[in-house]
């Protein structure tokens, strides 16, 4: 499977992805609304958040921390205001 950077994984670090997105699956899966991505996946469209050892760069940590905020400050503002209302 290539990665990020076109390069392939190896066998064990294929199966070893595998099982770990497995797992995160069917743990994941009682949750409704809730989208798994693979973890092989992340960044693959954007090879420029990526450093030569296939982690996220600056500009893939910024992506992933926008798009958390995105997410969990509606989260976070709807439970605030909630307990301010007891």
């Amino acid at each position: 499977t290539p990665t990020p950077t076109g390069a392939c994984y190896d066998r064990a670090d294929y199966d070893m992805l595998s099982a770990k997105n497995a797992i995160a699956a069917e743990t994941l899966a009682p949750i409704s609304g809730l989208t798994i991505v693979p973890v092989y996946d992340q960044n693959s469209a954007h090879p420029e958040w990526i450093t030569a050892d296939g982690h996220p760069n600056d500009l893939g940590h910024a992506f992933l921390a926008q798009t958390f905020l995105a997410l969990m400050l509606p989260l976070l503002e709807r439970c605030a205001g909630a307990a301010g209302d007891g």
